[in-house]
């Protein structure tokens, strides 16, 4: 107990002097903390992202890509029914399952003729549960309702962009693709899902199979699920059996990553450099304590000797060195995890997120920078025992 009082005089003794030694702790320390805390928050925001958006997403196509035209046109008809995204809806967790037809690069023309000014958009040839799903953001007009799709009305939606190109300004107009003229009932703007639809139109499935359009070229059929969130993979894992019972290997299931394993990726890479970072701070930190050390131990060579002649060991001036660096450390310590730990909470507070910090990172920090201490302290204490009361008198 006395070495740690005399140890811990000596560190607030000259306070200033003791807290400029410890920086190069104080800085580490506070590295560790605010980067992990920063780090896990950051992590946490990402795969919380995901999973609202991404992660509930799954997409099934047909398996049978590169066989001839009539095959695969065989193929595709076994799975891509009305039927058969129905049954998808029954998987539990699936909120909207459709169908999504995709046409790539077709030419909209707003009068009918050959020679107007056209746009070349892609065309989203959907049913009212898929459209549910994409959840277009209305700007003007309206959505088409599953009314339309049975009736195969001759309607459509175009995204702003399209619609800034052709002119049109509200709902009401026609615009023409080929010789099949459509009655645009809204404009919308952005998307929830299906992005390549914010540059493009979309209309009722039926329409555009009755109408032929796409017809030179093979759509890109899928049926789409919404999922809530945290079910994508379990619906992943059902969906091609609820689709196509008899033969499931006839479709490919597109599911996301587990957002688990996503938080764990982001946050163990993220973790992996902060740490790296922090250790190089602190290690810089202990060398500039382990050189202070040094100066101070030449400087006190009187008062060590003196310690000496009343009978002090070896061993009790070593440890009054190694207490005074580990206290150091402690202080430095303790200030840069304050310091992480009011930069973490500031950053998300800025930011509106919620901080995510291990309990443990604090106290391991004060650990490191206690034990950065002692192990600067070593080299010090031990010229520190060499010193013996002749030589202390001899100066």
């Amino acid at each position: 107990m006395d070495i740690v009082r005399e140890s811990w005089r000596s560190v607030t003794r000259e306070f200033g002097r003791s807290l400029i030694s410890a920086v190069g702790a104080l800085l580490g320390c506070a590295a560790f903390v605010a980067t992990l805390g920063l780090t896990g928050t950051a992590g946490h925001q990402v795969s919380a992202s995901f999973d609202v958006r991404r992660a509930t997403e799954v997409t099934v196509t047909s398996r049978g890509l590169g066989l001839p035209v009539g095959d695969e046109a065989e193929t595709t008809g076994r799975w891509f029914t009305s039927a058969a995204a129905e049954n998808a809806r029954t998987i539990a967790g699936v909120v909207h399952a459709g169908r999504i037809a995709t046409v790539k690069a077709v030419d909209v023309r707003r009068l009918y003729s050959p020679t107007d000014n056209k746009v070349t958009a892609d065309v989203y040839a959907v049913d009212a549960e898929s459209l549910a799903a994409i959840a277009p953001t209305q700007v003007m007009g309206r959505t088409f309702d599953d009314g339309h799709v049975r009736r195969a009305d001759p309607v459509v939606m175009l995204s702003k962009p399209v619609a800034a190109q052709l002119g049109v300004a509200q709902p009401g107009a026609a615009v023409f693709i080929g010789d099949v003229g459509l009655t645009v009932i809204g404009i919308y703007g952005d998307v929830a899902r299906v992005p390549g639809a914010i540059g493009g139109i979309v209309l009722p499935i039926t329409a555009q199979e009755a109408a032929g359009i796409g017809a030179n070229q093979i759509p890109n059929r899928q049926i789409f699920l919404e999922t809530v969130p945290g079910a994508a993979s379990q619906v992943g894992r059902q969906a091609a059996l609820a689709i196509t019972p008899a033969q499931p290997d006839l479709v490919d299931v597109i599911a996301p990553p587990d957002p688990k394993t996503l938080r764990q990726e982001v946050e163990g890479s993220m973790t992996q450099l902060s740490v790296v970072v922090s250790l190089v701070i602190l290690a810089l930190g202990a060398i500039s304590i382990g050189n202070t050390t040094a100066v101070r131990v030449v400087l006190r060579t009187h008062e060590i000797g003196l310690r000496r002649a009343l009978g002090a060991r070896r061993t009790d001036i070593f440890l009054q060195v190694l207490g005074e660096t580990a206290a150091l450390g402690l202080l430095g310590g303790a200030l840069g995890t304050a310091i992480g730990l009011v930069v973490t909470v500031a950053v998300s507070l800025v930011n509106r997120w919620v901080p995510v910090l291990d309990p443990a990172i604090p106290a391991l920090a004060i650990v490191a920078g206690a034990g950065a201490g002692v192990i600067a302290g070593t080299y010090p204490a031990l010229r520190a025992t060499r010193i013996t009361p002749a030589q202390a008198l001899s100066r």
